[in-house]
């Protein structure tokens, strides 16, 4: 997915994501972004890896990044459609996938995703 321009790193390229409400479950949270960023219904999602980043640039905040493995989904309707977080999507494949400008969020794991595919 490509960044809206009026977001942070506008213009690169994204994964579905975003922020967990408190007192809800992560696997709810995932689901529920996905829904809302493209209209697309998640089944069977599994944690892939885990890591933390604390960013001092104008903040002093600690995150922790999740990076989710979709088994199986569907459409809400007939295709994907965007929130106004994103202006395009497509899909690709995972060479085509690390040779984007990604946002740097999604850059610190391309590693862990060039992995999983390789082995599978």
């Amino acid at each position: 997915m490509q960044r809206s321009d009026y977001k942070k790193d506008g213009g690169k390229r994204d994964l579905i994501g975003g922020s967990v409400d408190f007192g809800e479950e992560v696997s709810v949270a995932i689901k529920r972004e996905a829904e809302e960023e493209t209209g697309i219904l998640l089944d069977e999602i599994r944690p892939l890896h885990v890591t933390s980043r604390l960013f001092t640039e104008n903040t002093d905040r600690f995150f922790v990044f999740i990076l989710w493995v979709c088994e199986s989904w569907k459409y809400a309707q007939e295709t994907v459609w965007l929130s106004d977080e994103h202006t395009a999507w497509k899909w690709v494949e995972v060479e085509e996938f690390l040779s984007l400008d990604l946002r740097d969020t999604v850059d610190n794991v391309t590693w862990v995703i060039e992995n999983y595919f390789r082995d599978k």
